[in-house]
């Protein structure tokens, strides 16, 4: 095992002691733990198997299901391990293997490498970041592998910005061992962007995709940036996000196949997502190689073609059947699908490789047909879905026949007008929608003579598209002109209404969504008109606009939160009582509906801080909660420390060793770069307890060396517009 950290040894000390407890308990009251992510993983596989031993029928989806409120990586990730465990218990010629290897320790120097943390690991690698001696501590990725130098040479043959770039092969550290050097370039993988995308439901907002890739980062992290990429991603719909990322892999992999090169084991850990959602292709180390005379060599059962699972498992009419393009294309095709849905099309049952009928009951789902991906995603367009049926057509010959063919349907799924069909899908009522689509296929179809729509119709669709482009002026004038042309037109009044508000004229938003209400009574523009009361103020004056919202079952969580804010600081009502007591009512049914949300987390921190405030008497531990739940999901800035400072000094007095945690917390903040307000903790006389902590001074000198600033942009507002 790695070494353990000092939380991590009072867990074992906590577990064999006179009051032994679980790890997901320990991890509840030290959710700053689950940071070290290798650790907690090594700890969870030490539980399971001891528990197996007390009870054979203990399951390993059991056992996981109980890590799941901290977080589904970390379900995901002990599972896996498990598996692999189980995998090399059942090859103790790889076990052997793996143990023979000098896996390098925390600390040390690998020749020119400084290793920092442990990123990841499989069977027969594991993965570090480091920083090189030689080249200004630059950080890079050290993968030390029991493997010989045939994917150094692979990767060495690569050049695509979407495939992992190697630095150099180092040698030295360990016969038995290789170590690849590569670029740091991120630490979230595909798996985090489905495990968190669809933690809620089904994803419509590309922004999805950036909050995923950002589930990880430190801010310690210095990762080149693309603007571009973010931008875009900021600008559309989930589905045409994942389009670009799927375009992006399909031209790598075509480059790769130009040089006899196939992946071989292509799935989301294999796909890594910078922090700007830039998708890039890793591991090739099980991957055909022609000119080193490498044929495919294993993959992972749910993402193989039935070609591939014949010929790696040698079963059935398959098994001399040739991996090729084709058989790249299904690969990608399951994770196209995974991507849209969450869910693999076909059932695995057990996943176990080893098992010939695991891989035989694959084929024969896989034989049976796609289950349709618009059953579960119903902003799937009917093109779109087919393109990826086609991807997983059991017959090879059925298939896109190489991956250039594949990226360019892709490409056409990228076209504009289906990217204003998606976005009408996930924005529009379902029998407005259905006459707008009709109008932007009957234009893509080139039969506009046909069925030509009306001229407000046909500026309202010119908006539409302008807005998905990102030219929000163009857009506004083409709202303008349908709304001039018919002032009935309710669809076009929205859109109007609700470009002046994202750019910021709230007084002449709030009129046209006043109006709206007025007129035609419109659910909407009840949470419309709330919302820029929030914007405005007084927000006393936004809560009747939302109860109306509310009454009119125009119901989210981002209303709740707002309508719980606007309570909070409503200083009209005639008791503080009733003020907490109303929004509290708000904010426990806003997190029931986003329990993702860091917005509203916070907003419940800062309302459990309140309610101290009010009642001495009262412990804020659900506040606290809520700031773990916060850091332990790497939402880290200067505002979030600031409001988790009182509420751990406020706790201490009831449970005085949570004082020594809050120091330990705003060290490590500020060794993590984040700044901290010494001047305000010092000025607050609530926070006494604090300055006489014995490590205060430690602190102190640690934030006074910091040359780390307070920027007021990184911070969480405590509004949530309704139309996100």
């Amino acid at each position: 095992m790695a070494a353990l950290t000092a939380i991590a040894q009072r867990f074992q000390e906590a577990s064999i002691g006179n009051e032994p407890t679980t790890l997901v308990a320990f991890l509840r009251e030290h959710p700053e733990l689950c940071r070290d992510r290798e650790n907690v993983i090594e700890l969870a596989v030490d539980e399971y198997f001891k528990q197996l031993r007390q009870d054979s029928t203990t399951s390993i989806e059991g056992y996981g299901k109980q890590f799941a409120e901290l977080g589904n990586w970390l379900q995901s990730s002990i599972v896996r391990q498990v598996h692999l465990e189980e995998y090399l218990c059942d090859h103790p010629e790889l076990r052997q293997l793996q143990q023979d290897i000098l896996w390098p320790a925390l600390g040390v120097q690998i020749g020119d490498y400084q290793v920092h943390e442990e990123l990841g690991r499989g069977a027969l690698a594991r993965v570090y970041l480091c920083s090189q001696v030689s080249l200004s501590n630059r950080m890079v990725v050290l993968k030390v592998s029991g493997e010989s130098l045939q994917e150094g040479q692979t990767l060495a043959k690569l050049n695509h910005d979407h495939i992992m770039p190697i630095h150099s092969v180092e040698t030295e550290w360990d016969q038995r061992a290789t170590c690849l050097c590569s670029p740091f370039l991120g630490r979230s993988t595909l798996c985090d962007l489905i495990e968190y995308g669809f933690a809620l439901g089904i994803p419509t907002r590309a922004t999805t995709i950036l909050h995923a890739a950002n589930l990880r980062t430190q801010p310690s992290d210095s990762v080149s940036t693309s603007l571009e990429a973010e931008e875009l991603h900021r600008k559309h719909a989930y589905i045409d996000g994942v389009l670009r990322i799927a375009v992006k892999l399909a031209d790598a992999l075509a480059s790769a196949h130009a040089q006899g090169i196939f992946h071989g084991d292509l799935k989301p850990s294999n796909v890594l997502l910078t922090p700007h959602g830039e998708p890039i292709l890793l591991d090739f180390n099980l991957s055909r190689n022609d000119d080193l005379k490498l044929d495919v060599r294993g993959g992972t059962l749910p993402y193989m073609s039935p070609e591939q699972i014949a010929h790696v498992k040698d079963l059935g009419d398959l098994a001399e059947a040739t991996c090729d393009d084709r058989s790249e294309v299904y690969s990608l095709g399951i994770l196209l699908y995974q991507l849209l849905s969450g869910k693999l099309p076909f059932d695995v049952g057990d996943q176990d490789h080893g098992n010939p009928d695991s891989s035989l009951r694959l084929m024969e789902n896989q034989r049976a047909g796609t289950p349709s991906l618009a059953a579960i995603n119903p902003l799937v367009n009917d093109s779109l879905a087919s393109t990826i049926a086609r991807c997983l057509a059991y017959d090879a010959n059925d298939r896109f026949q190489s991956m250039g063919e594949l990226q360019a349907a892709l490409k056409r799924e990228w076209h504009i007008d289906k990217r204003a069909i998606r976005w009408l899908r996930a924005h529009r009522r379902p029998a407005v929608a259905t006459a707008a689509l009709s109008a932007v296929v009957a234009i893509s179809a080139g039969i506009w003579h046909l069925q030509r729509p009306s001229y407000p119709v046909r500026e309202y669709n010119r908006g539409v598209q302008s807005q998905v482009a990102g030219h929000v002026q163009e857009a506004r004038i083409a709202f303008d002109n349908a709304v001039d042309a018919d002032p009935g037109f309710l669809e076009g009044r929205m859109a109007l209404a609700r470009i002046h508000l994202a750019t910021g004229e709230w007084d002449t938003a709030l009129q046209q969504f006043v109006a709206l209400a007025n007129e035609q009574d419109h659910p909407a523009s009840f949470a419309g008109a709330g919302y820029c009361y929030n914007l405005i103020k007084p927000h006393s004056l936004a809560i009747p606009w939302y109860q109306r919202a509310l009454e009119h079952r125009f119901e989210s969580a981002a209303v709740h939160n707002n309508l719980a804010v606007s309570y909070e600081q409503n200083s009209t009502l005639e008791t503080t009582e009733e003020r907490l007591r109303q929004a509290e009512e708000h904010y426990q049914q806003a997190i029931k509906l986003a329990p993702q949300s860091p917005i509203i987390r916070l907003n419940l921190a800062r309302f459990d801080l309140q309610k101290y405030q009010f009642a001495s008497d009262h412990v804020p531990r659900d506040g606290l909660e809520q700031i773990q739940w916060l850091l332990t999901h790497n939402h880290r800035n200067s505002e979030v420390y600031q409001v988790a400072v009182p509420l751990y000094v406020a706790v201490s007095r009831s449970e005085p060793r949570v004082l020594a945690d809050a120091i330990d917390m705003l060290l490590d903040a500020t060794r993590l770069g984040i700044a901290i307000d010494l001047e305000q903790l010092g000025g607050d006389p609530n926070l006494e307890l604090l300055w006489n902590h014995p490590r205060f001074a430690e602190l102190e000198q640690l934030v006074r060396q910091s040359d780390a600033k307070i920027d007021p942009a990184i911070s969480l507002p405590r509004f949530i517009d309704p139309f996100e």
